[in-house]
């Protein structure tokens, strides 16, 4: 048999969709088939038959039209269910192919904010979820389009005036220092001495109103001054300046834990040089890079930036869109049973939801993604929703018809209000972290800083490895293999759980060497390298080699073909627990395969050569898989 290139299913699905415009979902057992369709009971309403006569009629077009187009697979029924089957053919030209091609539908540009962690404080565990979830839509989203990462920090609002109110302030506090020296100083004491600073100056205003609204004037002055432009050598700026340039490079660390922005789909140049230049330099814009560069966000831009825009929250009054009364603005949502969204407080300064707002006018008009995503927890899911209806109400008002939104050109403007209008941008929430006793609140310090999370982790790792290994890990390698190792166990565990849950993250679960972790994953790779380690092979398959291959074997690779629309999926729902969830059935697969059959006693020199070259398909895919959810492989455990 000559070997053909072949469709992906995710290819086959939408070949059948256009032909037979059915619901096409996955059998839950591949042992029935790749795909299904349940339309024979929609045709045995409309028709009268049965809904099994239904299914043979809708089988008998079916393989005919797979037959017509060399599609080279199987439709069988199963009562009124019809399902597509993958033939021989079609998984012997799918086995020898020494790479199959992960065939995802191509997507326009996306632009993907994510991590955005809060400056001035330290980083606790709920910091991560953004930073995993992001991390691997940016990965899985890469395979099918171009990709804009941005982390929006949080570098603005009544949280700095907060700070610098405590930072003015220190002796009142009672810390046990009275000075915060920002040249001698190293980076992590400065931030930590920044979290007990937020801390206690929040205890102070549980007992002392008053506090709270000098810390509220203080964030007034801060943007008055930077708005007109002036003042910003004076003191409460060089306060704010120095909290962002210590933090900036405190949360560094965190993104290469986490493997942020390693890998890229593309060298092509994702942000023009046009648009670079005029991000440069500018109040606010912290990194900008013209293509994706590894490690890095391809822009960090602080709320901070949107400042420069904030005379249009003016224009929306005088065109009846917001209502200012007194110092407050704010945009009456109450027919949509949203409240009022407020922009501006009655002490003068501008809110987040501003900002939020004036943010995706100017993505729109500069990068012009007709996709955007902001991954945020789900407790901002009303600021949101009052967010996207009020960039609705501002494009339906057609007030960018007479003017450009503020220092955009008139095509940007035209082509933001274009793009909103088509798609307004997306929130993609996900559940947060809760201690055993609650909530986490940075305000109250009841955290868990990611650090000490960290330690504990690799704490634990450690020991477990030296017991399985009966010996102890001290060498510079050792450490770097617990480091990749616990970065696993903290990625699966977090992803593997369905964005939109709450969990508590339980350590002793987590670094197990069984069950549905991190660990099972990297521990099944090793396992199978193993095999080819101590295996030598002719590397040469003979003709039809699944032929050698017993049921379990046959139905593993059935379950190989099935990756991409898996991930298909999750180009749409924006879930990677589905990607785990693959995973650990595939894995269990493995391993259930593993515990029964040897490759090393195996006689027949073919087989032996096809089950190694099944082994190195398999690789292959675990790899590739894991690195979407920005999971490093270890050679051994």
């Amino acid at each position: 048999m000559t070997n053909q290139s072949i469709p992906g299913l995710n290819r086959i699905k939408n070949i059948l969709s256009q032909e037979f415009p059915y619901e096409w979902t996955q059998p839950p057992d591949v042992t029935k088939g790749v795909l299904t369709t349940n339309q024979a009971f929609v045709i045995a309403k409309d028709t009268g038959v049965s809904p099994v006569e239904a299914a043979k009629q809708i089988q008998t077009k079916l393989q005919d039209f797979i037959n017509t187009n060399n599609l080279i697979l199987d439709v069988k029924t199963i009562g009124p269910y019809v399902n597509i089957v993958l033939s021989n053919n079609y998984l012997q030209n799918f086995f020898v192919n020494s790479q199959s091609e992960i065939q995802l539908t191509p997507k326009p540009p996306t632009f993907l904010e994510y991590f955005s962690p809060n400056v001035g404080k330290r980083m606790h565990i709920g910091h991560m979820r953004s930073a995993n979830i992001g991390e691997a839509m940016r990965r899985i989203c890469s395979l099918s389009s171009t990709v804009i990462t941005n982390n929006h920090l949080a570098d603005w609002g009544v949280q700095f005036g907060i700070l610098i109110y405590g930072v003015l302030n220190l002796p009142q506090l009672k810390l046990g220092f009275t000075k915060i020296d920002w040249e001698k100083d190293d980076n992590s004491t400065i931030v930590e001495k920044l979290h007990k600073v937020y801390v206690a100056t929040n205890s102070l205003i549980d007992n002392d109103e008053s506090i709270r609204d000098s810390a509220k004037e203080i964030t007034t002055t801060l943007e008055k001054n930077i708005t007109q432009e002036k003042n910003n050598n004076s003191e409460i700026y060089s306060i704010w300046y120095n909290i962002i340039a210590a933090t900036n490079l405190n949360y560094s660390a965190a993104e290469s834990y986490f493997n942020l922005n390693q890998t890229s789909n593309t060298t092509i140049e994702n942000i023009s040089t046009e648009v670079a230049q005029n991000l440069q330099d500018k109040f606010g814009v912290w990194q900008i890079n013209t293509s994706h560069k590894p490690g890095q966000f391809d822009l960090v831009i602080g709320e901070s930036f949107y400042q420069h825009f904030l005379d249009e929250i003016h224009y929306w009054v005088q065109e009846g869109i917001a209502i200012q009364e007194g110092e407050s603005i704010y945009i009456d949502l109450e027919q949509y049973n949203l409240g009022r969204c407020y922009l501006i407080t009655s002490q003068g300064y501008s809110i987040y939801a501003a900002r939020d707002i004036l943010a995706r006018f100017v993505w729109a008009g500069l990068f012009q993604t007709p996709s955007v995503a902001t991954f945020a927890d789900n407790r901002q899911n009303h600021s949101f929703k009052q967010v996207f209806t009020c960039i609705q109400l501002i494009i339906d008002s057609k007030i960018y018809q007479k003017k450009n939104f503020a220092t955009l050109t008139k095509d940007q403007t035209s082509k933001a209000l274009s793009i909103l209008s088509a798609n307004l941008p997306r929130h993609i929430s996900f559940g947060f972290i809760s201690l055993p006793e609650g909530t986490m609140s940075s305000r109250k310090g009841n955290v868990v800083l990611l650090q000490d999370f960290i330690k504990s982790i690799e704490t634990q790792v450690k020991a477990n490895l030296e017991t399985k290994s009966k010996k102890e890990l001290r060498s510079i390698a050792d450490n770097q293999k617990i480091q990749k190792i616990s970065t696993a166990v903290i990625k699966w565990y977090d992803l593997s759980r369905d964005r939109e849950q709450d969990y508590v993250f339980d350590i002793n679960q987590a670094v197990q060497f069984e069950g549905n972790t991190g660990i099972y994953q990297l521990y099944t790779i090793a396992r199978l390298k193993n095999i080819l380690r101590k295996n030598e092979t002719t590397a040469q398959l003979v003709s039809n080699s699944i032929n050698l291959l017993n049921k379990s074997e046959l139905e593993i690779l059935q379950k190989m073909t099935t990756l991409e629309l898996i991930l298909e999926n999750i180009t749409e729902n924006y879930k990677p627990h589905h990607l785990c969830n693959y995973l650990s059935e595939f894995t269990s697969m493995i391993n259930s395969w593993y515990a029964k059959y040897s490759v090393a006693t195996e006689e027949n020199d073919s087989r032996r050569d096809t089950l190694l070259h099944m082994v190195n398909k398999i690789i292959s895919q675990l790899e590739f898989s894991l690195d979407l959810l920005g999971i490093e492989v270890v050679q051994s455990l």
